[in-house]
């Protein structure tokens, strides 16, 4: 069973975990995720903090304000 435990931004990242293996899924599109990152727990999570922290730019970078994340250093990264 897989068990998402955080969502990002617009819901483009989810970190979820299901037979003691964690991933990163990235929304491609209508109810479709596809894997972006797996492995235990400080490697997923590295990875979903990374691809959360560059969707917060892009959003910065179209003069957006991004969603609060706190999983993101800045704001109060947490894992």
């Amino acid at each position: 069973m897989l068990r998402v435990t955080h969502t990002s931004c617009c819901g483009m990242y989810e970190f979820a975990s299901g037979g003691g293996t964690f991933f990163v899924l990235r929304h491609v599109g209508g109810a479709r995720y596809e894997e972006t990152g797996r492995g235990r727990y400080p490697i997923a999570l590295a990875a979903y903090i990374a691809l959360v922290e560059q969707h917060h730019a892009d959003h910065r970078g179209r003069g957006e304000r991004p969603e609060p994340d706190t999983y993101l250093a800045r704001e109060g990264r947490r894992g």
